[in-house]
C-alpha cells in the first residue's frame, strides 16, 4: 500500500485492521455500518 497520501494511508489500516484475527471481524462491522 501507498502510504504518501491520505487515502493510502486510510487504505493500509484498514487492510490489516482486516486481516488481524482479533479485529476482523469488528472491523468488517464497522466498515459495513458506514456504507
Amino acid at each position: 500500500h501507498d502510504c504518501g497520501d491520505k487515502i493510502g494511508l486510510l487504505k493500509a489500516n484498514v487492510a490489516l485492521a482486516l486481516k488481524r484475527p482479533d479485529l476482523g471481524e469488528a472491523a468488517r462491522k464497522a466498515i459495513s455500518s458506514l456504507l
